[in-house]
């Protein structure tokens, strides 16, 4: 027991450290990187507006404004991991939180063929911070849409009982191995090229400050099951 006790305070620390320095890189990416970043964002769009632009180098333009606008992503995922903000508790219909999620991300898994279907469900009302469980959805619904190949599905069940709410997020994908379980919450944790880790890692962060949990489990598809558990009262 004390073993197991040693081991999961040193993962503790290890997601803190990690998290940590996510901080530090957030705190000058902030200052050190927006700031050009805007200034060659708006360069690139004020040269893209002038008539005399060859067409080639309109599209050097289109590409340069896309890429600042991914990397100005990137800066705000690092913020968002090294200072959560505390969930502001309300009474909100997760039924439609998710429906809404599942709706938003509809054409980004059509470009894969990837369907999302939504379990039929009552209307479950649970207290919970809109925004943060809004980011909390999409971030699972992007992960599986990335991890997924073409013609791939995506399930999202609901289930509610008188203290807790359940909300179960399945793909078909290629499942999360015994040993990456854990770490795959963990921050700069990727199973995909070109991943920085921190999404899941945020996932996690949001749902423990709601004083729920989530963990992932392997499905009758062979892949991957997201199981979030939140109290219905929020506490």
């Amino acid at each position: 027991k004390k073993m197991e006790d040693l081991d999961h305070s040193k993962q503790s620390l290890t997601r803190a450290a990690k998290l940590a320095v996510a901080g530090e890189m957030a705190a000058a990416m902030s200052h050190e990187v927006r700031t050009p970043l805007g200034i060659l964002r708006s360069s690139a769009q004020l040269l893209q507006r002038d008539a005399s632009l060859a067409p080639e180098s309109q599209e050097i333009c289109g590409f340069i404004i896309k890429e600042t606008e991914r990397l100005n992503k990137l800066v705000n995922t690092l913020v968002d991991s090294a200072k959560p903000r505390h969930p502001e508790l309300a009474p909100s219909n997760i039924t439609e939180l998710v429906t809404m999620c599942a709706g938003m991300m509809r054409s980004q898994a059509a470009k894969k063929n990837i369907e999302i279907v939504l379990q039929p469900s009552t209307s479950i009302i649970c207290e919970c911070d809109d925004e943060q469980m809004t980011q909390v959805m999409l971030n699972l619904l992007l992960n599986a849409i990335q991890i997924l190949p073409p013609n791939g599905k995506i399930t999202i069940h609901l289930e509610e009982s008188q203290t807790q709410v359940v909300i179960a997020v399945s793909d078909n994908g290629p499942g999360v191995t015994a040993e990456h379980r854990e770490q795959i919450f963990d921050p700069f944790f990727s199973q995909r090229n070109g991943g920085i880790g921190l999404g899941l890692a945020i996932v996690r962060q949001i749902i423990l400050a709601h004083h729920g949990s989530i963990h992932v489990e392997p499905n009758d598809h062979q892949g991957a099951t997201f199981v979030i558990q939140l109290p219905r009262n929020g506490v």
